[in-house]
């Protein structure tokens, strides 16, 4: 029954994730055993175009009525007032309109991380952080939230690690 269940709440998720086509998730478990009424999860993921973007997903789902209660993502952005082109400039954690990446890690987590996590995310989303598309881009974001709870993490160093590779290099070096 377990096993179903999770197979159908990970269809459901990749439904939503790819919005329909074909996609290439990895999933993980590191909180399932510990889940009540709430089942809690995180994607790390990347949508497609050049040079792309990664972003975090937080969902809550409530397995007494088998409904997801919350579904929200968040990544870092320029401030859309300035040009981010080699320089550093201020960035902000902005809500993701557009949930719908072709690559990523969907990972099952415990209340603690996941509330962790969001608190991370609450104090950057606070202030200005910087922004700079090789030093400061929405892949170190990424990557501090996936540190937070316990992730192996590549390195986002230089014009290899664009989002897309990033979120590859994740999913490999994490079982």
């Amino acid at each position: 029954m377990r096993k179903a269940f999770l197979r159908t709440i990970l269809l459901s998720l990749l439904l939503l994730a790819s919005n329909g086509s074909f996609a290439d998730f990895k999933y993980l478990d590191r909180g399932s055993n510990s889940w009540g009424k709430f089942a809690y999860g995180m994607a790390f993921v990347a949508r497609g175009y050049t040079p792309g973007h990664a972003f975090v997903v937080w969902f809550k789902f409530d397995r007494n009525r088998a409904k997801f209660v919350e579904y929200e993502g968040y990544g870092l952005y320029p401030d859309n007032r300035k040009k981010a082109v080699f320089g550093t400039v201020p960035g902000n954690i902005l809500k993701e309109f557009n949930i719908y990446p072709n690559n990523g890690l969907i990972i099952w987590v415990t209340k603690l991380m996941y509330k962790k996590s969001q608190n991370i995310t609450q104090t950057m989303k606070s202030r200005n952080v910087p922004y700079h598309f090789i030093k400061e881009s929405c892949v170190d974001f990424v990557k501090s939230t996936a540190s937070a709870i316990g992730l192996r993490t590549p390195s986002t160093s230089g014009l290899k690690n664009l989002p897309q590779r990033f979120i590859s290099k994740l999913k490999e070096m994490n079982n």
